[in-house]
C-alpha cells in the first residue's frame, strides 16, 4: 500500500528554513550517524536476505541540527512497530514536528479513526478533488486510524501506543493528488 521510495521518519519544521529530516532534502539533509539491521537479536548486514525471522528491527541515529534522533522499527507477528526518541541539545524554536510519516498509494479512498473509550468514529473518503492540490482530510486527535487500497483490497491500521506527555499529538491525513496519501503523527505542537 505504500509508495515507491516512500521514506518513513521524523522531520522537523525550522522557522525560517523550513522542513528538514527524513526525505526533505530540500533545505539540508540530516546527518545520519548509523543504522542497524537485527534478525532475532542477531546483527545482520543490509544486504542479506531477511527471510523466516520472527523478529526483524531496524535502528537508525541521525542528527538534524540541535536534534539527535534514534528510530526504531520492530516486525513480529505481522505487526510494524516504530519507536522515536528525539533529544534537544538545546533550546530551538520550531514550526513542527512530525514524529511519523507514512505513505500511502494515492488510491487509498477511505479511512476510519478515533479514540479509545468514545464511541464516535471520524470517518470518510479519500477523493481527489477537481481544482484543489493539497489538502488535510483530517486533523484530530485519535488512538487509532484505518486506511482501505480499494486496488490491493488492503487495509492498514495505525494504533498509537504512547506520545510525549507534554505537547500533544494529532494525526493527519495530507493529500498530494496523484502522488500519495500521507499520515503524519504531529507532536510537539507550538503553544
Amino acid at each position: 500500500m505504500t509508495t515507491e521510495r516512500s521514506a518513513y521518519g521524523t522531520v522537523f519544521s525550522f522557522l525560517w528554513v523550513g522542513f528538514i529530516g527524513t526525505a526533505h532534502l530540500e533545505n539540508e539533509p540530516e546527518e545520519l550517524q548509523s543504522t542497524n539491521w537485527l534478525m532475532d537479536g542477531r546483527k545482520v548486514a543490509a544486504a542479506e536476505t531477511l527471510k523466516g525471522a520472527e523478529d526483524v528491527r531496524f535502528q537508525r541515529k541521525s542528527k538534524i541540527r540541535s536534534f539527535e534522533t534514534r528510530s526504531e522499527w520492530l516486525l513480529r507477528n505481522g505487526r510494524l512497530y516504530e519507536a522515536v526518541d528525539v533529544h534537544a541539545a538545546s533550546e530551538t524554536p520550531l514550526k513542527l514536528v512530525y514524529h511519523f510519516m507514512h505513505a500511502w498509494r494515492p488510491t487509498v479512498s477511505g479511512f476510519l479513526a478515533g479514540m479509545d473509550g468514545q464511541a464516535d468514529i471520524l470517518s470518510g473518503s479519500l477523493r481527489d478533488t477537481k481544482g484543489v492540490a493539497r489538502r488535510f482530510y483530517i486533523e484530530e486527535r485519535v488512538d487509532w486510524m484505518a486506511v482501505y487500497e480499494p486496488e490491493s483490497g488492503q487495509f492498514a491500521v495505525s494504533r498509537i501506543l504512547e506520545v510525549p506527555k507534554e505537547g500533544g499529538a494529532r494525526s493527519r491525513i495530507w493529500n498530494v493528488p496523484g502522488t500519495y496519501r500521507q499520515y503524519h503523527l504531529m507532536c510537539l505542537e507550538p503553544v
